[in-house]
């Protein structure tokens, strides 16, 4: 999760992620999943939505530049 937290900004996907711990992706689906409740995917769009939703409350960027970002 904190490697997700440090790189959202950045394309990621679950191969990936799982790559960078020598992970398998079905494997590390199964185990996020039944430990945090939602799927990767989910969790990983959840937290760009929610960084937007600060940028957009807390900045004065345009909806284009934090749609970019």
């Amino acid at each position: 999760m904190e490697y997700i937290r440090n790189n959202y900004q950045k394309r990621l996907t679950v191969t990936e992620i799982a790559d960078k711990f020598g992970l398998s992706s079905e494997y590390l689906s199964s185990l996020f999943h039944k430990e945090v409740g939602v799927t990767l995917p989910q969790y990983i769009t959840d937290l760009k939505i929610k960084q937007a939703q600060i940028l957009l409350k807390y900045t004065n960027l345009s909806l284009i530049a934090i749609s970019s970002l």
